[in-house]
């Protein structure tokens, strides 16, 4: 393929890197992302089909790998100063009020969920992952399994909805939108969260930029082609800025280093995720730990000043139906 017509705007996207694949979880095939010349959208190609989301997450992500006691350990409210510090803004669930109907879709292990009723909300959830079934009922959770369009949850409208890094993985974005915007109250909001594909990273680390994260991220949106999106979706942006946590900085600079081949699960990724590779020694883990510590505290006022510019890895984004703009 030589060219790609942009789904947002209809104009000609060409050819801006291939040869990507899972670097992570050792799915297998290369993918290329493909970029619009007039609105910036990125495409991911071939990706993952819808009918194939399913079975391919089930298979690959880590999802199945989690217990209910790691999830119910996982739920930590921060506060105010140490959100804004760390960058952790993309929690979506800390935007609950008391008393709200709060959907989350791409919910994940669960912890959104948990934490949504700690701040006194009331959860539902959508993830297409079924690996996440038995915790959601062990944990008392209304959970659908699939996808927003599927009008899960009928006879119920909510308050609030987000959508945590979801819209990248989103086959059909506008479909998604249309589908979130009529399972909104009235008055409701939709918060999201998503990689910005103008982040300063982006541009400093090429193939290895962390949110590649190929075949599962199939959308890259600039500010631009995000607001296209959203008009013909019926909604205004009423709030958007760049948020990166550091935690995600410390990841990329540890995943510049793998060597990871195609087909092969990262184990520098597990490292990551599990905090130190648990067969080294204890010695060697708290020097993991303290390697990390040291690059949070460097990185962080570096990532601060990256948002306020607007070049942040993450779109945070708040919509409004354009009906209910003032």
């Amino acid at each position: 393929m030589n060219n790609y017509t942009c789904e947002i705007c209809g104009n000609k996207a060409t050819l801006s890197i291939s040869g990507l694949f899972d670097d992570r979880y050792g799915a297998l095939g290369k993918h290329s992302i493909y970029t619009c010349n007039s609105c910036g959208f990125g495409k991911t190609l071939p990706g993952i089909p819808r009918n194939k989301i399913a079975d391919f997450y089930s298979r690959h992500y880590p999802t199945s790998h989690f217990t209910v006691a790691q999830v119910t350990k996982s739920v930590h409210i921060p506060s105010a100063f140490r959100t804004w510090l760390s960058g952790l803004d993309c929690n979506l669930y800390l935007y609950t009020k008391p008393r709200e109907k709060v959907l989350d879709i791409g919910f994940g292990s669960g912890v959104s969920l948990l934490a949504i009723r700690q701040l006194g909300g009331i959860p539902y959830g959508i993830e297409p992952d079924p690996s996440v079934k038995d915790i959601a009922k062990h944990l008392n959770l209304p959970i659908h399994i699939g996808f927003i369009t599927d009008n899960p949850f009928p006879k119920l409208k909510f308050d609030l909805i987000t959508a945590s890094q979801v819209l990248e993985h989103e086959p059909d974005p506008l479909s998604f939108l249309l589908a979130t915007k009529k399972k909104l109250a009235k008055n409701g909001r939709v918060v999201l969260s998503l990689p910005n594909y103008n982040a300063l990273y982006r541009t400093v680390f090429g193939h290895k930029w962390l949110h590649w994260h190929v075949p599962y991220h199939l959308n890259f949106f600039t500010h631009k082609s995000l607001k296209i999106l959203v008009k013909n979706a019926g909604f205004n942006i009423h709030k958007i800025r760049t948020i990166t946590p550091t935690a995600w900085t410390v990841w990329q600079l540890h995943m510049i280093f793998a060597k990871t081949k195609e087909g092969e699960i990262s184990t520098a990724w597990d490292t990551i995720v599990s905090g130190g590779d648990t067969s080294q020694s204890v010695f060697k883990r708290r020097i993991y730990y303290i390697l990390n510590i040291s690059l949070e505290i460097m990185l962080t006022p570096i990532n601060r000043i990256i948002d306020m510019f607007q070049l942040g890895e993450s779109f945070l984004v708040e919509l409004i139906p354009i009906e209910n703009k003032s």
